[in-house]
Parts: structure tokens; C-alpha cells; sequence
């Protein structure tokens, strides 16, 4: 299991030998690192708001594990399409089995975007409360959640074409526009009301 390795092993691991993992689990890895430092945030510098960031911080350890799973899931997915392709691509649109590794090679990234944005959703809940100095963290968790999201939705549009359902692909493709543009705009938001604020200021 790939999430049961050290950061050396997953990197090696990653760097010298066959996949998985691929880019789908080093998306749900850095979501992961991103919800995590969310959740730092709230435990060291807001522990006398604890009552009332009971939900935020159960949304987030709720995300934790999930990205684990998911991650968990990617790389078995990646495994089963490199299987398929090992056989020929000629053939894949026709054949069902096929289809259904492709079809969840595309569903298991869209989760995992999509539970990175739900992190974004929880940062933004919670700037107001953080002191500047803790701000910065905010946004680099904010960060590494949105290349979580980022490296999974273009892991995403790379299965679509494969994919013989016109309905099916319509529907991811819906789905994938919706978590980018609010990915987009939650980022932004955030990046803008940080660098407003000193020590940020100089980044701007």
C-alpha cells in the first residue's frame, strides 16, 4: 500500500521504478498535505475557537482519511490501465471492461479534486480567524490543495477521450469545469486577501 510508505520510499518509489503511484496519487498527496496544514492552523493557533471549529476540523480529518483512500484507489486504477493498454488501444472503446478501468481512472481523480476543493471551501471559512503571521500557512495549504486539484483534473481530461458514453463524458466534463472554475476563484480570493495584509504585502 502506497500510503503506508515513508516520504524516501513513495519518492523512490515514484522516481526509479514502474507506476503506481502516478499522477493522480501525487495529486491526492498534496490535497492531503494542504487539509493537514489546515488543520495545524486550526489546532495551534485558534485552540481557545476550538468549540467553534469542531465541524471545520471534523470536515477535515473526514477529508484526510478519504484522500488516503483515494490516493490508495488512483494507484490501483493506474495499475488496471496500464493492464488494458498493455493488450492494445485499438480495441478500447469497444470492449466493456475496458471501459469500466478508464471510466473509474477518470471518476477516482474527479473525487479527488473534488475533496481538495472542499478543503479551499474550509480555508476560506476560516481566514478571518487566523492572525496574519498564520496566514501565509493558510495560503500555502490553499496551494498545495489547489495542485492537488489541478494534477487531478488533467489526469481527468487525459482518460475522457477514451471513454465511449457520450453521456458519461459530458457529465465529467461538467463536473471537472465546475470544481476548476471554483478552484479558481477560491484561490484567488484568498491569494488576494492575504497579499493585502502585512508581512504579505512585499509579495504582491
Amino acid at each position: 500500500m502506497i500510503t503506508t510508505l515513508s516520504i524516501r520510499d513513495y519518492a523512490q518509489n515514484m522516481a526509479l521504478r514502474q507506476p503506481p503511484p502516478g499522477g493522480g496519487s501525487t495529486a491526492a498527496l498534496s490535497g492531503l498535505l494542504g487539509v493537514s496544514l489546515l488543520a495545524m492552523l486550526i489546532n495551534l493557533v485558534l485552540p481557545g475557537a476550538a468549540a467553534a471549529l469542531d465541524e471545520p476540523q471534523q470536515q477535515l480529518a473526514a477529508l484526510r482519511e478519504r484522500l488516503l483512500s483515494l490516493a490508495e484507489e488512483d494507484a490501483a486504477v493506474l495499475a488496471d490501465v496500464l493492464a488494458v493498454f498493455q493488450s492494445g488501444a485499438s480495441a478500447v472503446h469497444a470492449d466493456d471492461r475496458a471501459q469500466a478501468v478508464l471510466l473509474q481512472a477518470a471518476c477516482v481523480p474527479l473525487s479527488i479534486a473534488e475533496n481538495c476543493l472542499q478543503a479551499l471551501q474550509v480555508g476560506e471559512r476560516v481566514l478571518a480567524a487566523l492572525p496574519p503571521h498564520a496566514q501565509g500557512d493558510l495560503l500555502t495549504a490553499a496551494l498545495a490543495c489547489q495542485t492537488g486539484i489541478k494534477g487531478a483534473l488533467l489526469s481527468v481530461a487525459a482518460n475522457l477521450p477514451w471513454l465511449a458514453d457520450a453521456g458519461q463524458v459530458e457529465e465529467l466534463k461538467a463536473r471537472l469545469q465546475a470544481v476548476n472554475e471554483n478552484q479558481g476563484r477560491l484561490v484567488a480570493g484568498l491569494t488576494d486577501s492575504i497579499y493585502a495584509v502585512q508581512p504579505y504585502q512585499i509579495l504582491r
